[in-house]
């Protein structure tokens, strides 16, 4: 796990969610919707951590397209799939 150590004289941009607590939060833009405080964090430049993401692919497909060796493609590496 990577630990962060911030200065205390810079100002703290970081802030981290619980993909599921997002999930549970009631979406009215009351002071309980998490989602409206990912937006502001969002809007307001934070650096913002979401724990528990569930990815849903179809990994049989994936590792059927082939993706050429080239620099554009190079952030998306097939191989780890």
């Amino acid at each position: 796990m990577t630990q962060l150590y911030v200065h205390p004289m810079i100002h703290d941009n970081f802030v981290e969610y619980d993909l599921a607590d997002i999930r549970r939060s009631p979406a009215d833009r009351g002071p309980a919707d998490l989602r409206r405080q990912v937006m502001q964090d969002y809007v307001g430049e934070k650096v913002i951590l979401i724990r528990n993401p569930r990815i849903d692919y179809d990994a049989q497909f994936i590792r059927q397209v082939h993706f050429p060796h080239n620099w554009s493609f190079k952030k998306f590496g097939s191989s780890i799939l």
